[in-house]
């Protein structure tokens, strides 16, 4: 497993953990996350405190009171209940670990762009730059919709096949397909 996958793991485990320990009282329930981090198995101080402030970020957990007293958020709980089910009429959210991937997946075409790497065509640019903006929204929003992000990455997955980016579209196009799911 990389790094990545293994810092994503840990994440996810300490939302699942806040979610766990706040669950009588989620609105007014805290702890402090270095107690919650440790629980998990993230023993480095400098990283508790990077998966804690990335969970707040994120929306997925809010300060409480100074200190390092850490809630889980309306957003946190969502992601937590709504991972793997889909009901009529409940809208799913994004998991962290999902989210790290599309943040991940747009700095690569970032990178790709600012390097020439990719050139979107003009008539693909309105396209392309209206995509990414839902994106980036979606992904700060306390409610990150997958449907919403992998619509949006299916669209962005053509005009970066077009402009020559065949590995790049091609992993846009399978994120996409796994949101749609």
């Amino acid at each position: 497993m990389s790094i990545v996958a293994d810092r994503d793991q840990l994440w996810r485990k300490f939302l699942y953990a806040l979610y766990d320990a706040t669950a009588e009282s989620p609105s007014t329930s805290m702890l402090d996350f270095r107690v919650v981090a440790e629980s998990v198995g993230i023993e480095n101080v400098n990283e508790q405190a990077n998966v804690a402030q990335w969970l707040v970020a994120h929306h997925l957990a809010e300060w409480r009171a100074i200190g390092g007293q850490i809630g889980i958020s309306p957003a946190g709980i969502d992601s937590v209940e709504g991972e793997g089910r889909e009901t009529a009429g409940v809208t799913v959210v994004l998991s962290v670990v999902e989210i790290r991937q599309v943040e991940v997946l747009l700095t690569e075409i970032r990178r790709a762009c600012e390097l020439n790497e990719v050139t979107v065509h003009d008539k693909d640019r309105a396209v392309f730059d209206t995509e990414i903006a839902t994106i980036n929204a979606q992904i700060k929003s306390p409610s990150p919709k997958r449907k919403v992000v992998g619509g949006a990455l299916r669209s962005l997955g053509g005009p970066l096949l077009h402009a020559g980016a065949g590995v790049l579209g091609g992993s846009v196009l399978q994120m996409a397909q796994h949101l749609m799911r």
